[in-house]
């Protein structure tokens, strides 16, 4: 009712669509320091929310093998320097609960973290992620530049070449923390792009379906098809594609996730120790170089020795992931709506008389903004249970891209 008395007041006297760019420009001078605050103070914990909970704890949830130990996993941090033992108070390594794996817990995950080398544990890998995501940018310019219109295959090509640095930040991330470099911990670039380049292709093809099935239902609900960017009409189109990109992500881009990351974690050395029980085996499924195996899990292996129970881990690890992204979104958006109100209503006024237009313009546009948010997260939570079919997709998808794949008759 309010959006709609604007526009008619907007109509009546004969305004043009307001622009917000300009009216943010009409804020006090010194607002820019508020922002400036702002971003000094919410930078921990928009790195917190996308790195380490929706980079590391799921990473740390498809390693980790559902069978506990028989025995009690001793604490990684090294003895005091008096070669005695730690007294009994000493924390060790957290457990969920008696048979559940620590990933199975919120909490249990993040007291693990901080349990193997304090506060700079939760940001572990972080320069390693850093140094890749810079490396393939270049490398995806590079190769737009040389090839024109290539900046779907740029990025494939830019995560081929990445392998090593890909392979070792899931290496760091789920080892306790060395003095090395990471640059001192790439793996062999041979064997790397042998045992990653399918699962690699396949994550690719996945976000490639992801992204054109979103931009799809984009533009079928957008409304006006002659905008550039089509204007999405109410809150029902938005959550109609937030539920559709959603089930997309889930059904299709995570599984092709979880298989790329089991595949870079078997090539772990042997030699390295990990903060969570792993499975280096799969099942039984690899067998050493010195036998005549291959020494790393294939994409039939990293599949087959996920189970049902681990799926359902990762979607329950997914649904509080995307929880405590919407609590502390409210967080941020509870505190920064009411300095913009208070700058706009501090704004210069340009002698046009529609200040008042001007700050409820502001308003709009910022619920706009949180009840997209809202939408999102609720979206998030309904589609999240979606097992069975990721399975049967990605199924489909590796069978047509990888013939091996495709079921075999049982052997007599």
């Amino acid at each position: 009712m309010l959006s709609s008395a604007g526009s008619l007041l907007m109509r009546r006297d004969n305004m043009p669509k307001p622009d917000l760019g300009y009216e943010l420009q009409q804020l006090p001078d010194w607002s820019r320091f508020v922002f400036l605050a702002n971003f000094i103070l919410f930078l921990p914990v928009f790195v917190l929310i996308n790195y380490t909970f929706e980079k590391v704890f799921p990473v740390l949830a498809i390693v980790e093998d559902e069978k506990p130990p028989a025995y009690e996993p001793l604490p990684v941090e090294p003895l005091a320097n008096d070669d005695m033992p730690k007294p009994a108070s000493t924390s060790s390594v957290p457990i969920a609960g008696q048979g559940r794996p620590v990933t199975s817990s919120f909490r249990a995950t993040w007291r693990l973290l901080r349990s193997t080398g304090g506060f700079r544990a939760i940001f572990r890998g972080l320069p390693c992620f850093l140094a890749q995501a810079v490396v393939t940018a270049l490398i995806n310019g590079i190769t737009y530049t040389v090839i024109p219109y290539s900046f779907v295959l740029s990025n494939l090509i830019g995560s081929l070449a990445c392998v090593q640095l890909s392979a070792a930040w899931v290496h760091i991330v789920i080892t306790p923390p060395s003095p090395l470099k990471f640059w001192s911990r790439l793996p062999p670039f041979k064997t790397t792009f042998a045992a990653t380049w399918r699962p690699t292709l396949i994550f690719w093809a996945a976000s490639q379906i992801v992204n054109l099935g979103t931009f799809g239902v984009l533009y079928l609900f957008g409304g006006d098809q002659t905008n550039e960017i089509p204007q999405l009409q109410g809150l029902g189109s938005v959550f109609g594609i937030l539920l559709v990109a959603v089930l997309l992500q889930v059904a299709i881009q995570i599984p092709a996730y979880v298989v790329l990351v089991r595949v870079q974690a078997s090539l772990l050395p042997a030699d390295a120790d990990t903060i969570i029980p792993f499975d280096r085996s799969f099942n039984g499924r690899i067998e050493p170089v010195v036998v005549g195996g291959l020494g790393y899990a294939t994409v039939r292996d990293a599949w087959s020795s996920f189970s049902k129970s681990a799926w359902r881990r990762i979607v329950m690890l997914s649904v509080k992931i995307v929880a405590v992204t919407f609590a502390a979104l409210c967080v941020i958006f509870a505190v920064i709506i009411p300095q913009v109100i208070l700058l706009a209503s501090m704004g210069t006024d340009n002698g046009d008389g529609n200040q008042d237009i001007k700050i409820y313009v502001v308003v709009t546009r910022l619920k706009q903004a949180s009840s997209t948010a809202a939408a999102a997260a609720a979206a998030a939570n309904i589609c999240l249970i979606s097992y069975p079919l990721s399975r049967s997709l990605l199924r489909l998808i590796t069978a047509h891209l990888i013939p091996s794949l495709a079921p075999r008759a049982p052997a007599i």
